[in-house]
């Protein structure tokens, strides 16, 4: 979902500016979920033949290897812009795009660093987001906040190890969670004044009202971070490890480690911690959707 996420968020940049972008997607529901966005999107299986109407820029978003697709688009002089892909695709690329805050460069990247845009401005936050003024007064403890699927039920874990006197906390399930919304709900009714959201329910509002979050590594650190709310971070897999220890450097999240499969979770000294004060986002994060829809449009890369 992260990709479907931030790929709308560049479409919906695109559209305001008066293009007429079209999402190609690999599933049903992320389809529907653009086209209630008013977005123009298909699924490839169905119009495998949807880049004989390409022109100008191609966002391709994706781990798999697309060359095939890029030497077709290069034919008829489309460019594209590869996000997050570190595959052969990326020789044909006009540019490589990493939206994340952290991004640790290869020797391709390195050896090509006129081809690679990186870092905090060029993360592309939905306009839900942009738009998010916190008050004040920020009357959310916390903000537990897993993704679509949560594989490691790390919603469960993380309810459980805080303590009861925690404060309010705002919970989301994700749309492959709803099997297990009923339990969640059980488990957060012992926090007063508590609530899980809602299917379809904009979790954004809540993460501006929240004071600190628990979520693991993804989109909504980046959210999270524009919003002045500090995480912290629990990981799925070992692979995640140096992601962690960047993000343990830089100070704004903190690494809680990797959530290993039947131990328990210690948010004690993260919960002994002094409240936070909201802190200042990354700087030029939340410029993304814009800097990318004028790079699709233009010729500024």
């Amino acid at each position: 979902m992260g990709h479907v996420m931030r790929s709308r968020a560049v479409a919906l940049e695109l559209r305001r500016v008066g293009a007429r972008p079209l999402l190609v997607v690999d599933d049903r529901t992320s389809c529907e979920m653009l086209a209630g966005d008013g977005l123009e999107a298909v699924i490839e299986a169905q119009h495998p033949d949807w880049w004989r109407a390409a022109s100008g820029k191609v966002w391709i978003d994706g781990f798999e290897d697309r060359s095939p697709l890029l030497e077709r688009l290069e034919q008829r002089d489309v460019r594209a812009l590869l996000v997050e892909n570190r595959t052969p695709a990326r020789e044909r690329a006009q540019a490589l795009v990493y939206p994340a805050l952290h991004f640790e460069p290869d020797d391709w990247d390195r050896a090509h660093a006129d081809r690679v845009r990186s870092g905090a401005g060029w993360i592309p936050l939905g306009p839900e987001v942009l738009s998010q003024r916190p008050p004040e007064h920020r009357d959310v403890a916390w903000f537990v906040s897993f993704g679509g699927s949560d594989p490691r039920r790390l919603t469960e874990r993380a309810l459980e190890a805080l303590p009861a006197d925690a404060g309010p906390v705002v919970v989301t399930v994700g749309r492959h969670m709803e099997v297990r919304r009923e339990a969640i709900e059980a488990q957060t009714r012992r926090f007063p004044r508590s609530r899980v959201l809602t299917p379809g329910e904009s979790p954004y509002p809540w993460m501006a009202r929240s004071q600190r979050a628990l979520t693991a590594l993804g989109t909504t650190l980046y959210e999270l971070a524009f919003l002045g709310v500090p995480a912290g971070i629990l990981a799925n897999y070992d692979s995640d490890r140096e992601a962690l220890a960047w993000y343990e450097r830089d100070g704004f999240h903190r690494s809680l480690g990797v959530a290993r499969e039947g131990l328990p979770i210690d948010l004690g000294s993260l919960v002994e911690r002094q409240r936070p004060a909201p802190l200042r986002p990354p700087v030029e994060l939340g410029l993304g959707a814009g800097r990318l829809a004028r790079s699709l449009l233009g010729d500024d890369l």
